[in-house]
């Protein structure tokens, strides 16, 4: 016992050691979506409510209620919503690997004391060794906080299974709770959830699970949801209507994440349900529905599987599982002096250690960090200064109104009145698909930032929603006055201002100091 909790430890220290090094490569990288959820997080913490903008129609621009809730407490505090977000991120994905580590001691009860924490370690070395893992701990979106729910309210249902109380019964409905307000399809886990508990549960269960189901979740959530349409008028997030409007199937990007990414995983998770738990059919249940309900919408920006990432830790768990199954199969003893059986025994280890390192070996570490990497240069060379630099042009007669696709940090950090051109936070694009250039400019923009593939010429994202919009700046002769490079050949914004205008001169006063362009 004391050799195998010696082991545990190093390769929990490893695991630690792994995270560590890969936080330290991405540790820049903040996703332009995140600025999004600080921007409502502000204005609820100034009191206006979850808005985008002080003024003008509501838009339900964020996904998660929960983040835009948790980013509130540092503009409450006055300190860096940036560091803030990375910091409980961090917190998050080290919460999901003590879950992690929890849940496959619970379900490889066949193995020894001393093995079930090997294994138990193994498994969060095995996610910590993940460079995604780290993308999303540091990215400033929710998904580090939806992946620890989404362990912990399995690990709840498999407690519950083994062991129904009242309490348990209302811990799964809680952290069922905090699931569906952190992501919308966390609901549809959820359900899918207690009904697999509804059906497998023990008649004596069933009086407990009214608790959990109906008290501390179905009620709190049809609540939110209420309050939510009375509040936007809308039935689901913005996201929801752009998304779902000519967006092609998602097939591809959950084939790639779950053979990919997770090929080996997957095998040994597929081996480790030949003999599967009551505990834990809930949570394949749940992740098998999750990644089917990705099949379509296919998500727009979806880096380093960000919308799938939260069924990682339990397609890990039940890898550990299938991972047990086979060391138990290689170790046995046919009989005590069978030398075939020792052989199989002293080598065991050192397979199960090579099926380990095959499951991350695969994994494309290089190029996800390097993208990651890339997609932080790219805000600190356009983004982040052109939302400083617009901050802090002024004294100005009146609230300018910038007008911009990727509205994210520039909308945050310049403080402007925004129209999103995309319509991810403007409820008539988003609803209507109206990207007319009469809607966009009844607005009168004092800034358009436009998306263009080249610096000289104009080629824009596909899908032609952005051409009325370039369109009229060239009809109402809008001064193009600077092209900030996000990725060199690949993705230039091109701001426009009304030309000389005091914003126009402003821009193109500060462009070396604040934007590096001379």
């Amino acid at each position: 016992m004391r050799k195998h909790a010696f082991i545990a430890s190093l390769l929990l220290l490893a695991a630690g050691a792994a995270l560590a090094y890969w936080i330290t490569q991405v540790w820049s990288y903040t996703m332009d979506d995140s600025y999004i959820t600080f921007r409502y997080a502000r204005n609820l913490a100034a009191g206006l409510g979850p808005v985008f903008n002080e003024s003008g129609p509501r838009a339900e621009g964020y996904t998660s209620f929960l983040w835009v809730v948790i980013m509130a407490i540092p503009h409450l505090l006055k300190i860096d919503a940036v560091l803030f977000s990375k910091v409980v991120g961090i917190a998050a994905i080290v919460g999901s690997f003590v879950v992690l580590f929890l849940f496959v001691l619970r379900t490889t009860t066949f193995l020894g004391e001393g093995q079930r924490l090997i294994f138990a370690a193994l498994a969060v070395a095995m996610i910590a060794s993940f460079p995604m893992t780290a993308i999303h701990a540091v990215s400033g979106m929710e998904t580090a906080v939806s992946t620890l729910l989404f362990a912990a309210f399995f690990y709840a249902c498999a407690l519950f299974m083994e062991r129904p109380t009242k309490r348990l019964a209302i811990a799964c409905g809680l952290l069922g709770l905090l699931l569906g307000l952190a992501r919308p399809e966390g609901n549809l886990v959820v359900v899918v959830a207690f009904a697999c508990m509804v059906f497998m549960a023990p008649p004596e269960a069933r009086r407990h699970l009214p608790l959990g189901i109906v008290v501390a979740y179905a009620v709190p959530i049809t609540l939110y949801f209420l309050w939510r349409y009375a509040y936007f008028g809308l039935v689901a997030p913005l996201s929801f209507y752009v998304k779902v409007s000519g967006a092609p199937r998602g097939m591809g990007r959950v084939a790639r994440y779950l053979f990919e990414a997770l090929t080996v995983p997957v095998a040994l998770g597929v081996l480790g349900m030949s003999k599967p738990s009551k505990g834990v059919i809930p949570a394949v249940v749940g992740t098998v529905v999750f990644c089917l309900f990705f099949l379509y919408p296919a998500h727009i920006m979806s880096p380093a599987y960000r919308f799938l990432y939260p069924a990682t830790p339990i397609i890990v768990v039940l890898a550990s599982i299938g991972l047990a199954r086979i060391f138990v199969h290689l170790a046995r003893e046919e009989s005590p002096s069978a030398p075939k059986a020792r052989l199989h025994r002293r080598y065991a280890p050192i397979i199960v250690g090579l099926i380990w390192l095959a499951a991350v070996a695969p994994l494309p570490a290089r190029s996800e960090i390097a993208a990651s990497r890339a997609y932080a240069g790219g805000m600190e060379r356009a983004h982040i200064p052109l939302g400083r630099l617009l901050g802090h042009i002024g004294p100005l007669s009146a609230k300018p109104v910038l007008a911009i696709a990727d509205a994210g940090a520039v909308p945050y950090l310049s403080g402007w009145q925004t129209i999103d051109i995309l319509g991810l936070n403007d409820a008539h694009i988003a609803v209507t698909g109206d990207h007319s250039a009469h809607y966009l400019f009844s607005y009168h923009p004092d800034v358009v930032v436009l998306i263009s593939k080249y610096p000289q010429v104009y080629d824009p994202p596909p899908g032609g929603w952005q051409d009325p919009c370039y369109e009229a700046c060239e009809a109402n002769h809008m001064q193009k006055v600077v092209v900030l490079e996000f990725a060199r050949g690949a993705y230039y914004l091109w701001v426009y201002a009304r030309p000389g205008s005091q914003i126009a001169r402003a821009i193109e006063r500060n462009a070396g100091s604040w934007l590096g362009v001379h």
